[in-house]
């Protein structure tokens, strides 16, 4: 919470008061003047989203006491009893002097001078007059608020829970605000000084009774603690006015939201959203994690120890991907606020300096047989506690509400999910975001989920078998390659498709699929099933989310089969895209969290399937057909020579035009053998 005008000149709160000194006149009561005017509510302000649903307790410190002949008002504290010694004193009293002990030094905690009183009157203010004009929350008045701890208090002057939108006035044309400004005002106080304090727990956004899908991956900080009077209006003349305090604040509870997306581009170049996310087993996959840094003022810090100190600030992205992607590195995490970006620094084996990174093996969810995922924890500890060797220390500030940006790289692997048509399997990937939400208690952390992302891959599969028997025989031994064209116009190439399988640093077999020239192309055999493998985990589209057109050739046919009548066809994977808008960042135009599935019309119909595999184009020879069943699969045959081809159609055609070369062949070879002979008579 912020203060506008607080109340100046009351218990000495610089911050809150300005610092005005009060007199300290015999405390004779009189009749009211009409001079000081004295307020009984206090004003709450603020977004409506900061304001509905939650929590506000408003506790009395001290009443406005009138002097005789004044033209202020001095403080006396709630519940105090002149003439009785501190340690007869009233729970609450004794809180509030060590409160404000702990904040001016000058006022003994074990006193026997009414605390507030003696703030105004001796000391003439609370603070030490130095403010912020980029934070209006530092200084000891803030300490004095921080260092309240309300089970002391006593109960609450007032409550303030389950406010709607109907509660709620708008408020135009106040200084620093817009027409989103709402207010709710806390009626029938005595006037005087209070303490209000945001209560509301944190709110559990798993729940199955979600209100709003559109927060779901948003989450409220508790406001700070703040001190402020009800209106005081004074005049020194009777006429001039001039307002001590105006009984409003400016709620300062903050929003966390936290979004992850499947991106594309590089560093140097930057990030764009990547809405056909599907790729190749082994390929690179990247993800970008977004959320903001909160404001930490009034919340403790623990510099050297900005991991584990149980005072710590905590800021901690936490992303989980599942069994089908390897964890690769953190690329970059950055701070932007307004134009000004920081790259943070990893730690070092020796350094502490902006965030460290680790990752172990968990479930992907609760229920889950095995720790077959990876969790990985990007904690900004060391900024957000800067530590000494710090960004937020060499700037001399923490870009607090700035947008931090993770990074992250992974690899699809060997246990990926493959999807084919009539069951698309996705490859999940989430993120969550564990932050201190309490300035009145460092140890209360939540944790918040964030959007969860898929990736894909997809499955081919040939069938070999002899065209006049079918798939009663399949064939052994025949030989594939698969190729795809990259690049436009005279930058076209076609590049081969090669599968590897290594061993990485942890002895784990690890898939790969690349695109190499021709000599170094994996060639694919069928099997004594006449089934060709080692085609599963194909990407659908390219980096510019063009779908690809892949060609097969069989270069090699089975024993005793014609060898000069080898078919190739082309073939395309169309997924169906659908953009998931929960998990978007609203600032965003573009996001890269699609999900494969079905279309359906109002009859529940399907119109486009999830994903679907076209034709077999380009086959000259007929020989090529699209499975009816195995939708994935394409069926290849085999002849043992020219007859077992179609008579009609363009295989019919090509046919003749073999047997014509065949006929030409003969017809040259009985020709020259025809000149041998008659060479061999005249001989």
């Amino acid at each position: 919470m912020q203060m506008r005008k607080l109340f100046a000149g009351v218990a000495a709160l610089a911050t809150l008061l300005g610092g005005l000194a009060l007199g300290a006149s015999t405390a004779n009561a009189v009749e009211t003047p009409s001079y000081p005017q004295l307020g009984t509510t206090i004003e709450l302000r603020g977004s409506e989203a900061s304001l509905v649903g939650r929590t506000f307790k408003v506790y009395k410190l001290a009443d406005y006491e009138q002097y005789q002949g004044a033209t202020t008002v001095g403080l006396k504290t709630n519940g105090w009893q002149d003439g009785v010694v501190h340690d007869k004193q009233s729970e609450s009293v004794k809180e509030i002097q060590d409160a404000l002990n702990k904040a001016n030094d000058q006022y003994p905690a074990d006193s026997n001078e009414d605390p507030l009183a003696w703030s105004a009157q001796k000391q003439g203010r609370l603070d030490n007059g130095v403010q912020s004009t980029e934070n209006p929350w530092l200084g000891l008045t803030r300490t004095f608020a921080e260092q309240l701890d309300i089970t002391k208090l006593g109960e609450p002057a007032k409550t303030v829970s389950d406010l709607t939108a109907q509660d709620l006035q708008g408020v135009i044309g106040q200084p620093g605000s817009d027409t989103d400004t709402f207010s709710y005002t806390v009626t029938n106080l005595e006037p005087g000084l209070y303490l209000v304090v945001d209560t509301t727990e944190a709110n559990d956004t798993t729940s199955a009774d979600q209100k709003d899908p559109t927060k779901q991956n948003e989450e409220w900080t508790n406001s700070l603690k703040m001190v402020l009077g009800t209106k005081l209006v004074v005049s020194e003349d009777g006429i001039t006015e001039k307002v001590l305090a105006d009984g409003v604040i400016n709620l300062k509870n903050q929003t966390l939201p936290v979004y992850k997306q499947v991106v594309q581009g590089n560093k140097n170049d930057g990030y764009t959203s990547d809405t056909t996310p599907d790729f190749n087993i082994g390929d690179e996959v990247t993800y970008e994690l977004t959320t903001k840094i909160p404001t930490y003022t009034g919340y403790e810090k623990d510099s050297d120890n900005p991991y584990t100190g149980t005072n710590r600030r905590v800021l901690q992205v936490i992303d989980k991907m599942s069994a089908g992607l390897t964890f690769k590195s953190i690329e970059s995490v950055t701070v932007t606020k307004g134009d000004e970006t920081k790259t943070l620094v990893k730690n070092t084996y020796n350094a502490h300096n902006d965030y460290s990174v680790t990752n172990e093996a968990a479930k992907y969810t609760d229920n889950a047989a095995a720790n077959n995922a990876t969790k990985v924890t990007i904690d900004l500890g060391g900024y957000v506690n800067q530590t000494p060797t710090a960004t937020s220390v060499k700037d001399g500030k923490i870009l607090e509400g700035g947008t931090v940006k993770v990074i992250l790289k992974a690899e699809l692997n060997k246990d990926a999910l493959i999807s084919i048509p009539g069951n698309v399997q996705a490859n999940p990937n989430k993120v969550e975001l564990t932050y201190s939400n309490n300035p009145d208690n460092i140890e209360d952390k939540t944790t918040i989920p964030g959007g969860e992302v898929n990736v894909y891959t997809f499955k081919f599969q040939i069938e070999k078998y002899a065209k006049d028997a079918g798939k009663n025989l399949p064939l052994e031994g025949a030989e594939f390659v698969v190729s795809k064209v990259v690049g436009a116009g005279t930058a076209a190439q076609t590049v081969y498709m090669k599968t590897t399988t290594e061993t990485d640093a942890n002895g784990k077999k690890v898939s790969k699929v690349e695109w190499v020239n021709e000599a170094d192309a994996t060639k694919f055999a069928s099997d004594e099933k006449g089934l060709v493998s080692g085609l599963d985990g194909l990407a659908a589209t390219d980096a510019d989310g063009n779908v690809i057109n892949y060609k097969v050739t069989e270069v090699k046919a089975p024993a005793d089969y014609q060898s000069t009548i080898l078919p190739s066809f082309d073939f395309t994977i169309t997924p169906n895209y659908v953009a998931d808008e929960s998990t978007k960042d609203p600032s965003a135009q573009t996001w890269g969290d699609q999900v494969a599935q079905d279309t359906k019309d109002a009859d529940g119909k399907v119109t486009v399937s999830a994903v679907e595999y076209s034709g077999d184009e380009g086959d000259a020879w007929s020989l090529v057909s699209k499975d009816g069943e195995v939708t994935y699969q394409y069926n290849v045959l085999n002849v043992k020579n020219v007859f077992e081809l179609p008579k009609t159609g363009a295989a019919g055609i090509a046919m003749f035009g073999v047997i014509a070369a065949l006929l030409a062949g003969a017809s040259i070879t009985v020709y020259m053998k025809s000149r041998a002979t008659k060479r061999a008579l005249r001989a």
